[in-house]
């Protein structure tokens, strides 16, 4: 989907959902679902829209990449915590397993039942991912099905560990992320990526910020918005040139 077929599904999407009227583009979705300092049920407002959209709507698939961008921490979360249940050669399986599940989640899910949408969506993602991967292993014994703690680990110590497409390397340091994605949003946002990691990163608040900056409060809120806003952006450009 081309950037002007983007902006037509998105503006058809909008139309039909008055929770997505305030945002000026799918950019401004993304940031504001994973901004912290948004409130779990505007949040959740606005996820049960898109879950809503991309079972019944006509603009699918910019609702499940609005989806899948607004919850990546938690979907990366699922890439780090259980890539060991994959060979390292298979980097690939266990991302396309996450996108697929989560996808199926967002298909079956009953917003009627549930209460905090996100967390029912990452964590029945993970449960369906380990789920598989045990019922792999116990076919591949021919055996009686297993819990993931029998499961060995596959050894990354001495090969190459995989890379997550939903954030960073898996097996870094801190220090390393943090270098990492500083170096990611310097070719995104230009001199405001230190902005950004100060802010989601160490989470300096925005008065600090806007002392350090020697701006106002105010600027400050629409600097960093507009850097969330261009990463954002190009994070989905990246994803859709994979």
């Amino acid at each position: 989907m081309d950037g002007q077929a983007s902006i037509r599904s998105f503006e058809e999407l909008r139309s039909r959902q008055p929770a997505l009227a305030p945002f000026e583009g799918p950019a401004a979705v993304a940031a504001f679902l994973v901004g912290k300092e948004n409130g779990l049920a505007e949040r959740d407002r606005v996820l049960r829209c898109l879950v809503a959209e991309a079972n019944v709507g006509t603009a699918k698939r910019i609702t499940l990449a609005l989806l899948i961008l607004g919850l990546w921490p938690g979907l990366d979360a699922i890439f780090r915590k259980r890539r060991r249940l994959f060979q390292v050669h298979q980097a690939p399986d266990i991302e396309l397993e996450i996108v697929d599940q989560f996808i199926a989640q967002v298909q079956r899910v009953n917003l009627g039942r549930v209460s905090c949408l996100a967390a029912t969506l990452v964590l029945n993602t993970e449960r369906e991912v380990v789920d598989g991967r045990i019922r792999e292993y116990a076919r591949a014994a021919k055996s009686d099905p297993v819990t993931p703690d029998a499961i060995a680990a596959p050894a990354f110590e001495h090969e190459e560990p995989p890379a997550s497409r939903f954030a960073l390397a898996a097996d870094q340091s801190d220090a390393e992320d943090v270098a990492a994605l500083r170096r990611w949003l310097q070719s995104a946002v230009g001199s405001d990526a230190d902005l950004v990691v100060n802010a989601v990163i160490h989470r300096r608040s925005r008065l600090e910020l806007a002392a350090s900056l020697g701006i106002s409060h105010a600027a400050t809120r629409q600097r960093l918005a507009r850097a969330l806003g261009r990463a954002r952006e190009a994070f989905l450009v990246q994803e859709q040139g994979r």
